[in-house]
């Protein structure tokens, strides 16, 4: 019990630090700039950049946007933003194409965020924020075991801040404001990854589709030895298949709303079978369990820095 009461007072002190260094600007976290508020398989595409402030595109390529239709150069990898200087993404993103880690050294990677459209044009231009990185860190656990992702977590602290605007805003961790997700919660992922699992064509403009949050019992009836309660979160509907986050999605935020209309960060886009296949939801990164991991680290490295 006393060791419980510790780690839950460390979670509250760190938890209040990084919100007032937050409420420094007066962006509130998980909030949208638009007046109201579907990788992703089954999606749409939201109204415009301003639903979605939060969401990043990361980078290693010398191509950042408009690639020849073709290609896939200028998005590797979704993030998330949770603090002007720090990114959320997916541990796995960081390595290469035979899981190597790391792909490349921090400098190389770049992240831009305010994008809709991954087209060049002079008002997306205007709204877009790139960042380069200064250090990443991986959780020291990540494994990759078939393709099934365990503690797949990362975070991606930046040279400079963002500046927070209608366009570009952090998303709220967990602890301010809920608990896990209950089944059928309000929850979306977004992306600029294919649209279905026969497509080999990364999206150009950002899609959004909407999760519903399936209970662990089921999950586990599906992927019996892969999922664990703690790391992981399900989500896809289940009996109907359809929507889901696919590939060039990964690292991206799985956002559940609040009653009053806040956003937080529930889960990081990880792995799964297929895209939108029946009887095999996606697999997410179940972030509150790594909200102390993630306070810890943010802590300790903007103060060194």
């Amino acid at each position: 019990m006393i060791v419980t009461s510790l780690v839950q007072t460390s979670v509250v002190v760190l938890a209040t630090i990084f919100q007032a260094s937050a409420n420094r600007s007066t962006i509130q976290c998980g909030r949208t700039g638009a007046s109201v508020n579907a990788r992703v398989s089954g999606g749409s595409e939201p109204k415009s950049s301003e639903d979605w402030p939060w969401i990043v595109t990361l980078n290693t390529g010398p191509y950042l946007f408009n690639p020849p239709r073709s290609w896939n150069l200028g998005h590797d990898c979704g993030g998330t933003i949770v603090h002007a200087q720090w990114v959320i993404t997916a541990a796995h993103c960081l390595d290469d194409e035979n899981k190597k880690f790391p792909e490349v050294t921090p400098d190389f990677w770049t992240v831009t965020a305010g994008v809709f459209s991954r087209h060049v044009t002079t008002a997306s231009v205007q709204r877009w924020q790139t960042k380069k990185v200064l250090r990443y860190i991986r959780h020291k656990n990540f494994r990759d075991e078939g393709g099934a992702q365990h503690h797949d977590i990362a975070l991606l602290q930046l040279k400079t801040p963002f500046v927070f605007n209608n366009f570009v805003r952090p998303i709220c961790l967990p602890y301010f404001r809920a608990t896990n997700p209950g089944v059928h919660s309000r929850c979306k992922t977004a992306g600029w990854g294919i649209t279905s699992e026969n497509s080999k064509v990364y999206s150009l403009r950002l899609q959004e589709v909407q999760i519903p949050i399936i209970n662990y019992s089921t999950c586990r009836l599906v992927y019996p030895n892969s999922v664990q309660r703690k790391e992981h979160l399900c989500g896809g509907e289940f009996y109907y298949g359809k929507v889901d986050a696919c590939k060039g999605d990964s690292g991206g935020p799985l956002a559940c709303e609040l009653s009053d209309g806040s956003w937080y960060l529930a889960g990081i886009v990880s792995w799964g079978v297929g895209c939108g296949r029946k009887h095999a939801p996606g697999i997410y990164t179940n972030v509150r369990s790594y909200e102390q991991w993630v306070l810890k680290r943010i802590a300790y490295y903007s103060y060194k820095t």
